[in-house]
Parts: structure tokens; C-alpha cells; sequence
């Protein structure tokens, strides 16, 4: 196995008697190749993306990438960058590269590997009524504003559903780009959950991405209607 760069020199000798005989020796020189990527990092950690980059080793023709034990792709001939997608929020990823020599059949792990978190999902915090009647209901929320950079808020998702179980019914799926909204057309004096969430987009090589809402991150609050009082009898 061959691990740094260099030249070898290597001579084959047939040693002679001692006496008349005398020894016959040839010497070949060769150059060697090291096989152990270097200084492989991530150069940008993104909720659904990483970008990896190493040093380039002299001699190979293409690199493999592994995401623990699974082959994630190669690269095209000698790029010494790949960006991997398709990860979840708040997950730990280690990669490690080997290196492809088709000439020598050879492909050698890089004896070193790099490990990843992704961030955590950016939900939508602090939810809250403001104005509750007896057939409508006004929900407020924090603005999002911790996205990554290269990545843009497009809208809110807020969600009406009749109930506040398991067995909540999804009423309305409404849009919107401010952090309110009002439903209308309520029931007095009934249970109802209000949930929120994010779409967002971003560029990842010069394509834009967007986002739709996480079904596992909806922030939610259940919220009761104001009871009817009818107005009391007038006397005669």
C-alpha cells in the first residue's frame, strides 16, 4: 500500500563469487503516489445540505464518498468538492474519502473523516390570541428570523383544525406573509387547534430550493371560542 508521494529507486542484484565472478545489479526509479486525502472538512452545514472539501493527491483519478458506510456518489474526475443533500434537521452525518486508481486497481480510505450536526428546524415560537369571539379568532406569532444565511423566509402556513386531540379535524390551510391571521365563521364555545409553520427557499449551486412546511415541525395552540349569552328578556 502506498501512502506518501516521493520517488523509489529499487535495484535488483545477482551477487558474484567473491573471486572472477563479478555481481550484476539494475535500478529502476518509480514514482509514488500518496493515497490519504487531507484536510477534509465541511465548508458549509445547511438544514437539508452539506458541502465537503479535501486536498488533492496526486495520482488519483476520481474520489468516493462515504457517509458512514454508505457510498454517497464520486466525483467528477479529480473535484475535490461534493455537496450531499437530502439530510434531516438536528442529525449528526460523519464522511470520510477514498481515492480511485483505476491504473493500479487501488482505492484507499483517507485514514481521516469529518463529522456534522445540521441545525435544529427553525419552527415558529409564541403563539398566541390576541382577540378571541364568539366566531372568530385572531393568532399571533414571533417572526422567523433565524434562517441561515442563503436561505429566505417565503411565507407562513397556518393551519385551523376543529378539535385539540389526536382526532383534530384540519378545517383550513391558509397562507400568509405576516406574522397574524384571522379565522372567521367559527362555532361559539368550541375547541380548536391553530398550527404554524415556515416555507422557505435557498440557492445550492445555482438552483433555487423551496421548502414546503415540515409535517413533523407545526407549531401548534389550542384555543376555545367565547361562549353566546343572549341578551336577558326585556320587561313590559
Amino acid at each position: 500500500t502506498i501512502h506518501n508521494a516521493g520517488t523509489v529507486t529499487i535495484t535488483a542484484s545477482q551477487g558474484g563469487d567473491g573471486n572472477y565472478q563479478p555481481a550484476n545489479s539494475v535500478s529502476k526509479t518509480i514514482t509514488t503516489y500518496q493515497y490519504n486525502v487531507s484536510n477534509l472538512k465541511a465548508t458549509e452545514t445547511a438544514y437539508k445540505y452539506v458541502k465537503l472539501s479535501w486536498n488533492a493527491i496526486d495520482g488519483a483519478e476520481s474520489y468516493s464518498i462515504y457517509e458512514g458506510n454508505t457510498h454517497k456518489g464520486n466525483t467528477k474526475g479529480t473535484e475535490t468538492t461534493f455537496t450531499i443533500t437530502g439530510l434531516t434537521y438536528g442529525s449528526s452525518y460523519t464522511y470520510t474519502i477514498k481515492t480511485n486508481d483505476t491504473k493500479s486497481y487501488r482505492q484507499q480510505s483517507s485514514g481521516t473523516e469529518t463529522t456534522i450536526t445540521t441545525p435544529d428546524y427553525p419552527s415558529v415560537q409564541n403563539i398566541t390570541f390576541p382577540t378571541v369571539t364568539q366566531n372568530s379568532v385572531t393568532v399571533n406569532w414571533n417572526p422567523v428570523t433565524n434562517l441561515l444565511t442563503n436561505h429566505t423566509l417565503v411565507q407562513y402556513h397556518v393551519r385551523l383544525y376543529k378539535g385539540t386531540g389526536t382526532d383534530k379535524v384540519q378545517l383550513k390551510d391558509e397562507k400568509t406573509k405576516e406574522t397574524t391571521y384571522t379565522f372567521d365563521g367559527l362555532v361559539d364555545a368550541s375547541d380548536y387547534t391553530v398550527c404554524v409553520n415556515i416555507e422557505y427557499e435557498y440557492t445550492l449551486d445555482g438552483n433555487k430550493i423551496n421548502v414546503q412546511p415540515d409535517e413533523d415541525y407545526w407549531s401548534c395552540n389550542p384555543i376555545t371560542t367565547a361562549t353566546f349569552i343572549p341578551n336577558a328578556s326585556q320587561g313590559g
